[in-house]
């Protein structure tokens, strides 16, 4: 079976890339009063928000997360407060920063900061620079099929709003499952709540 550079099955990989394609918003930035980092494994986030405030997107960051178990032990302080410190050593003042450090989840990300305009954008790497960056392709593909298993899941549970989810992203959703990668998939009871 032919391997992709990142050492994967290139079929796996093409599953992987479909599905981190579609995860992309590639909304059209415009100014708006904050722009909310979401906290995550990823410090990326906070190198993107703080690119964001330097072109003057927004002039307010507030970086939200406690942690979770794919983040505990890269930012032990909680992913809020590391998103902070790296915003402030790529020039972003501190007074231009808030910091919601309690919130567990996508939902309560949004919910903790529900008063705030929202503006969604995405890291523009591609994914094999993002898993080259992560350094971890397994960790990189649990999480691309967990983000898009919420997608198609949390409206049903009234935490988002639907997205239209082609056929095709779909198919390699469930093929990446039946490879193994369900490491962040839902939960049967997180389902039903």
């Amino acid at each position: 079976m032919s391997q992709g550079p990142t050492g994967l099955p290139q079929d796996i990989l093409e599953d992987a890339r479909a599905l981190f394609d579609f995860n992309q918003l590639h909304h059209e930035l415009r100014p708006c009063p904050v722009g909310i980092g979401l906290g995550s494994h990823d410090l990326g986030v906070a190198d993107v928000t703080a690119a964001l405030f330097h072109q003057g997107i927004f002039p307010l960051i507030v970086f939200t997360g406690a942690n979770a178990p794919t983040s505990r032990k890269r930012f032990p302080g909680g992913e809020a407060v590391h998103y902070r410190q790296r915003a402030i050593e790529l020039g972003v003042p501190p007074e231009a920063i808030l910091v919601e450090p309690s919130a567990t989840n996508t939902r309560e990300n949004f919910e903790l900061s529900r008063k705030l305009d929202v503006l969604c954008a995405s890291d523009r790497r591609s994914l094999d620079e993002y898993i080259g960056g992560i350094g971890d392709r397994h960790f990189v593909i649990n999480m691309i099929v967990g983000d898009t298993q919420r997608v198609m899941e949390y409206p049903k549970l009234g935490h988002a709003v639907v997205q239209d989810v082609p056929g095709p992203i779909e198919a390699a959703f469930e093929r990446l499952i039946a490879a193994g990668f369900t490491d962040r998939l839902l939960s049967t009871a997180e389902l039903t709540r």
